[in-house]
């Protein structure tokens, strides 16, 4: 009995210990490095890309199209130039209850989840799932950021 009342009382504290950081915290993280590196992209859970390089997957989807580098801006601007195009690209995006959503500012366009669960002041995960790549399976697709300029 005495093990389970101790439990009981522990258990809002492992609660508040597990949430991620509220739309607050997101905003202040997001925003305060001067932009953010890719570290890494997965398709299907499988690397694709790691610091740099390019991983081949054998009967695996490619992914080229990334962009080394973002930078959240605090008036909800996001933006960022694709590897091998000088054209900067400005998307939106969002701090919610539980994840910050970006998207591109044309109606109807996809969206990338930041779930508050990959994200901290050192880094995040952006995730999307799009029919896009291999119609009509789903690709889930996961860049992982790292805070940052890329050398």
């Amino acid at each position: 009995m005495r093990s389970s009342a101790f439990l009981f009382f522990l258990m809002p504290i492992f609660i508040a210990c597990s949430r991620g950081p509220s739309p607050e915290q997101a905003q202040e993280w997001l925003t305060e490095p001067e932009s953010w590196r890719l570290k890494e992209v997965s398709v299907n859970g499988s690397p694709v890309y790691r610091d740099g390089k390019v991983i081949e997957q054998f009967g695996g989807l490619t992914f080229n199209r990334y962009m080394k580098s973002v930078i959240f801006h605090p008036d909800g601007k996001f933006e960022g130039s694709f590897e091998g195009d000088s054209k900067v690209y400005q998307f939106s995006w969002i701090a919610e209850q539980e994840q910050v959503i970006v998207r591109d500012t044309l109606p109807n366009s996809g969206i990338w989840r930041i779930p508050y669960r990959s994200l901290s002041p050192k880094g995040f995960d952006m995730e999307t799932e799009t029919n896009a790549y291999d119609p009509p399976n789903p690709t889930r697709i996961r860049l992982q950021f790292t805070a940052g300029s890329n050398p």
